[in-house]
């Protein structure tokens, strides 16, 4: 189980650094023109990027805590973050999973909410 949550960090380190990689691109070439700057003066304010790490490493330990739980490690359960929120998507095999994984994920440090677009599909 060790090699597994192993694995799972360094698979998030890895996405995390092209991930930012490619961020940094983007703002690079956005910062070059002046309809860039003119629209992102009017669209909604961007994730810093120490935001964005943080979200990152909530995804991952929530991630990490599902895999650790034998009644969430088979789950469909899809896992993101955006500004400390945990949104759950997907699907659960009863109600009893979905309210133990909206659980789990609230007690990870640094989320401030989750929300729950979980749907029951029992195992056939």
């Amino acid at each position: 189980m060790n090699a597994t949550i192993r694995t799972i960090l360094a698979t998030t380190a890895v996405s995390f650094a092209i991930s930012v990689n490619a961020q940094t691109a983007s703002s690079d070439t956005a910062a070059d023109t002046n309809t860039a700057q003119a629209s992102a003066a009017q669209a909604k304010p961007a994730r810093s990027t120490g935001r964005y790490i943080d979200d990152k490493t909530i995804s991952a330990k929530v991630n990490t805590i599902f895999l650790a739980d034998s009644g969430l490690k088979s789950s469909g359960i899809k896992v993101s973050t955006y500004k400390g929120v945990v949104h759950l998507r997907g699907s659960a095999i009863s109600q009893d999973q979905i309210d133990l994984a909206v659980q789990k994920a609230r007690a990870v440090a640094g989320v401030k909410s989750v929300k729950n677009q979980l749907e029951v599909v029992p195992a056939t």
